[in-house]
């Protein structure tokens, strides 16, 4: 019976998956025909416009192809790799299918009300001009001006609309050859009433959602191990989506720790969170397990500096239940319910746990400091105030960029070491160093 079960439900997750990417492939294609539409109307006169139907064209076909095809080899075959000398072919499809996908609600939005000024306008009366003539020419000098102003305004409005997801394709492809450059380093401090004094000053070093893979290669993580090492921590910690969604990329991650062994005298320890469980997170852990990393599933173990110790805790990301928060929530709390035993009380108790809002169970037991990720700060941030519709990510999330304290409690929500999707505005890739105090 549980065989049969399992096999619906297999089934059942397979068509789910085949209409998502249909309806996607059907939306992509249904949006990229329309603008084209649009933009050959405007630019057919011009003689440089069968270059750029030609371009449209060749871009259409080598981004929609590969999601046709996912349809019919499946989610798990579809990586490219960088060894495969695609990596072009890889950041073009990424920034086009993102950026138009992206793009189509707020073109849906813009076009619906530019279309629905554009009707009531046109149904307007003439305004009554007066009898003498002059002023009857005056009078409709003026309208003319002022309706062949608002026209121009929708006009261009219309192309702004229609050019908004070329322009996140432009950005997007820029990303990606760019990577989110620039790593900033934070350094916070975090009080612990009787800290031993061997652990004062001890340095621990944050980062998460790596999301090693196609956009995240050897060179992005060259250039970070070097800034890591400058910072000289005692301790690295690492929150989760080490990898991004497949276990292909393992043996790069591995090889990034490893580097690194030597720079952390205190050890490099770890979890999982929602991206490593994608493909396989047994597998995963199996695999990473003790290869430069020490990855806590549901554990804890005693960290030592000269006299003194302290606990660091590791939660394991609940699957599938991700798309559930409270469900969610509740099974993280009985993994942390069951790795209690192992915490020893009298120490001062560090937990790594991927997602920030498991802080709201966190903040009410006996924990001095909870790292975290999950967010990437939202990656995008058009103010710096956390607390402003501005900063994005905010409106979703409770607990989403740098330190909290509620309750006693501390809990520091790491900006993310890579990316997803990558481009950043105001929320650059981190590095975090927190000083115990």
């Amino acid at each position: 019976m549980a065989i049969i079960l399992l096999f619906v439900y297999f089934v059942i997750m397979n068509w789910v998956f085949y209409l998502v990417v249909s309806i996607i492939i059907s939306i992509l294609i249904s949006f990229q025909v329309i603008l084209y539409r649009r933009w050959r109307k405007r630019l057919s006169p011009y003689r440089w416009w069968p270059l750029v139907s030609k371009i449209w064209f060749s871009l259409f076909i080598i981004t929609q192809l590969p999601l046709a095809t996912m349809l019919i080899i499946g989610r798990s075959n579809f990586t490219i790799a960088y060894e495969n000398g695609l990596q072009l072919f890889y950041y073009i499809f990424t920034a086009w299918n993102y950026s138009f996908l992206g793009a189509f609600p707020i073109w849906l939005v813009a076009t619906g009300i530019l279309s629905l000024i554009s009707w009531l306008t046109s149904r307007e009366k003439p305004e009554i001009v007066p009898p003498a003539i002059e002023q009857k020419q005056k009078a409709q000098k003026d309208n003319l001006s002022r309706s062949q102003f608002l026209k121009n305004t929708l006009g261009a409005s219309m192309i702004m609309a229609d050019a908004l997801p070329l322009a996140g394709f432009t950005f997007s492809l820029g990303g990606m050859f760019l990577g989110s450059s620039g790593f900033s380093v934070f350094h916070r401090e975090k009080k612990i009433p009787g800290l031993h004094r061997d652990l004062v000053g001890l340095k621990i070093m944050q980062i998460s959602d790596l999301h090693i893979g196609n956009l995240i290669n050897e060179q992005y993580l060259k250039t970070a191990a070097e800034l890591m090492r400058s910072e000289k921590a005692d301790l690295l910690t690492v929150t989760g989506d080490i990898i991004d969604n497949n276990n292909y990329f393992i043996p790069t991650a591995a090889a990034f720790f490893q580097g690194l062994e030597s720079s952390f005298p205190l050890g490099i320890y770890g979890i999982l969170g929602n991206h490593d469980h994608i493909d396989n997170g047994d597998h995963f852990y199996n695999t990473l397990h003790t290869r430069g990393i020490n990855l806590l599933r549901n554990d804890s173990i005693i960290v030592p500096r000269g006299k003194g110790k302290l606990n660091l805790a590791g939660l394991d990301y609940p699957m599938p239940l991700r798309r559930r928060s409270g469900v969610r929530m509740q099974k993280s709390k009985e993994f942390f319910d069951s790795l209690q035993p192992k915490i020893d009380p009298e120490l001062p108790t560090i937990v790594m746990n991927h997602h920030p809002s498991d802080f709201e169970y966190l903040k009410k037991e006996a924990v001095d400091l909870v790292l975290s990720g999950h967010t990437h700060g939202g990656q995008f941030m058009f103010s710096q105030n956390r607390d402003s519709v501005l900063a994005l990510a905010g409106n979703f999330y409770r607990y989403f960029i740098d330190m909290y304290e509620e309750n006693g409690r501390s809990l520091y929500v790491n900006r993310g070491f890579g990316h997803w999707f990558p481009l950043r505005i105001g929320c650059p890739p981190e590095i975090t160093v927190i000083t115990l105090t």
